[in-house]
């Protein structure tokens, strides 16, 4: 019987000296398993200390007045669904993050006043959408010329001191929704030359200084909406001349005071919606739209002070028996449907 217990206990030790031993060669599991949302900093110092690499979930920081500092996120790789920064007074870098190559979600940059530049993203690869959004203090965005695709959408609005897109050139894809508005410095859209379709909606508004869109250059279909609209200094649309059809609900061109122009939309054959050219008060003629085919709904020019040359829709009234509504009012001349039908284009 002692015998019998004597090798019991031999087989129950080495079993347990075979699993302690099994538990220390298995591997780290290097993803944190739940998402990360406003973490104290004690929170991320175990996530740096413990190794982590991979968020399986969401990483917000949101109205975080104590974060100064990403140091406990140097390891990050992936973050599985989202990652954001919104109002973060405090935060002056995002350089620690310069290993994050993947986000399954989007990630937005959201008022981070003190924010100049976006190091620290520039291994970042892959996004669903990015939404840089309300940095007053943003220069730069060169950091994120490693993307090349964004499947949902690119939001670039509200950046007082950006003046370029430099960063975006490697970006070449189509988006659902592209909105760069309210960025009171930029001078130009250059950066956003491989974008070939907006599956949804584009607008191009409120950007005071834009001078060109000339950065549009491969853009040839927008699906739904087309908005370009209070560009004050925006001079004409030369960078549009390779689209070629708006699928859905229309193009509204306002409230562009300095436009002369609209010859870069030379390509246009189809506008599946509405047509709004209204308040743009030194439009001289609608000759960009001589090779224009139709309009499913209906044309409306209204108050664009100087115009006075509608020839470019003489094709699209003569040769394609445009059978919709065309409404014009306070213009420099105000031609009527019998007017163009009977060739008085201009004044």
């Amino acid at each position: 019987m002692k015998s019998l217990k004597i090798f019991v206990t031999i087989i129950l030790s080495s079993l347990l000296i075979i699993s302690a031993c099994k538990k220390e060669t298995e591997p780290f599991d290097y993803t944190y398993p739940t998402s990360l949302i406003n973490p104290s900093d004690d929170e991320l110092r175990d996530f740096y200390e413990k190794g982590y690499t991979i968020i399986n979930g969401d990483l917000k920081f949101y109205k975080n007045i104590n974060l100064e500092s990403l140091q406990y996120l140097s390891n990050l790789t992936t973050v599985n669904y989202n990652l954001s920064f919104e109002e973060c007074p405090n935060l002056v870098s995002l350089e620690e993050l310069s290993n994050l190559n993947y986000v399954k979600g989007g990630v937005s940059v959201d008022n981070i006043v003190k924010l100049k530049n976006l190091h620290g993203l520039h291994n970042l690869d892959s996004a669903n959408s990015l939404a840089i959004v309300n940095n007053s203090g943003l220069k730069d965005i060169s950091d994120l010329s490693n993307i090349k695709s964004l499947s949902w959408g690119l939001s670039i609005i509200g950046n007082d001191s950006l003046q370029n897109l430099d960063g975006l050139n490697n970006l070449d894809c189509s988006l659902s929704n592209l909105h760069i508005d309210n960025n009171s410095n930029l001078q130009s859209l250059e950066g956003l030359e491989n974008i070939r379709r907006v599956s949804f909606r584009f607008s191009i508004s409120y950007n005071a200084k834009l001078i060109t869109i000339g950065g549009l250059n491969n853009l040839r279909t927008v699906d739904c909406w087309m908005y370009i609209i209070n560009n004050e200094d925006l001079l004409n649309l030369n960078g549009l001349e390779k689209l070629d059809s708006i699928i859905d609900f229309g193009l509204t061109i306002k409230n562009n005071n300095s436009l002369l122009n609209i010859d870069g939309l030379s390509n246009l054959q189809s506008i599946g919606g509405q047509l709004y050219i209204q308040d743009n008060e030194n439009l001289l003629n609608l000759d960009g739209f001589n090779n224009l085919k139709s309009i499913e709904g209906k044309a409306t020019f209204w108050n664009n002070t100087n115009l006075s040359d509608y020839c470019g829709l003489s094709n699209l009234f003569l040769l394609y028996v445009y059978n919709g509504y065309l409404s014009t009012g306070f213009n420099k001349y105000n031609p009527s449907r019998a007017d163009m039908l009977e060739g008085n284009c201009s004044q």
